[in-house]
């Protein structure tokens, strides 16, 4: 070992300074046949090592490294910008996690999260679903349905994994077993409302879909039941009309215009009140009424079957009994 700056020192040799304050310092060589150096050389508060070395591209000869508690340490290496996002996110990731153990901390979070939320809105960088375009909104919800696979695939796996170690682990403590008994529970509680909510979205989006085909329906029952109303009330024509129609190009007396038209308005106001009538049996009776043996004994019974429906002019004979169902009294 040669004391003092780099007089004799070899090609393998290391240089060690040590500092002391701003200005002093003191060093000393170590031979390379000397490596590796005890730990206790270098308990000192701050050294620098310099390892002499022949470089064959430059006329540079050492290279100098900064130590801390005698630990030789090398070179930082430049990280690229990916794995400087993905350090910086497990930082935020712990970070956030000590402070979610902390009421109090938790609290100042959600707050701090929900102003900037707050502010993002207002800048108009996070929209609502009810504002966006229906794009817009096909294209959230396949993001929300990506993320909701991801996240259960994540807990299939967690789960799975924390059941191989259980079965794997031969004789675990009790408070292992408890700890891991209570993830269990939670991960199953967890996934129970996650099945919850998803069958009451599903029933919710069913019963939606019904309703809007119902209120369809009801829309299109109203349209032709409207339509039906007014063809029925354009095709309508007059008791005038019927005659005029009836006794075109024939000239007959006035009396007798008048008797057509009379007969004409009384069928119309029979056939509607009839059409009114809801029940058979009120039918039945209405047609008694009008004394079919008359319309039958002047021709006229076919003319009344075009609004007389229901079977209600034809006649009803008597029921035959069967005489073996019949008690008969014995003489």
């Amino acid at each position: 070992m040669v004391a003092g700056g780099g007089a004799g020192a070899a090609v393998g040799d290391i240089k060690v300074t040590q500092l002391r304050g701003k200005t002093s310092a003191k060093s000393l060589i170590i031979p390379s046949k000397r490596l590796p150096v005890p730990r206790a050389s270098f308990r000192a508060s701050k050294l620098i090592i310099t390892i002499i070395y022949q470089n064959p591209h430059t006329s540079r000869g050492d290279a100098s490294y900064i130590l801390r508690e005698g630990q030789i340490m090398s070179r930082k290496k430049k990280i690229s910008e990916e794995e400087a996002k993905l350090k910086k996110k497990e930082y935020d990731r712990k970070r956030r996690e000590k402070m979610k153990s902390d009421p109090v901390s938790l609290e100042v979070l959600r707050g701090k999260e929900r102003v900037k939320y707050l502010k993002k809105r207002e800048k108009g960088q996070v929209k609502l679903i009810s504002t966006m375009s229906s794009r817009e909104k096909r294209q959230k919800r396949k993001n929300w349905k990506k993320n909701s696979q991801t996240y259960r695939y994540k807990t299939a796996k967690v789960r799975k994994n924390l059941a191989k170690l259980l079965d794997e682990t031969p004789h675990p403590s009790s408070g292992l077993v408890i700890q891991n008994n209570n993830e269990v529970r939670n991960l199953a509680a967890i996934r129970r409302r996650q099945q919850l909510r998803r069958r009451t979205a599903i029933f919710y989006s069913k019963i939606s879909r019904l309703q809007e085909r119902l209120n369809r329906e009801i829309r299109n029952k109203e349209k032709y039941r409207k339509r039906c109303q007014r063809l029925i009330k354009n095709n309508q024509t007059s008791p005038e009309a019927k005659v005029s129609a009836l006794l075109k190009n024939i000239k007959v007396p006035e009396v007798v215009r008048k008797k057509l038209i009379l007969s004409e308005v009384l069928t119309k106001q029979l056939k509607d009140r009839y059409i009114n009538l809801k029940k058979h049996v009120e039918k039945k009776k209405y047609f008694e009424i009008i004394k079919p043996d008359l319309l039958k004994k002047h021709k006229l019974l076919h003319l009344s079957k075009p609004f007389f429906r229901h079977g209600t002019y034809k006649k009803t004979g008597t029921r035959k009994i069967n005489a073996q169902f019949m008690k008969v009294k014995k003489t």
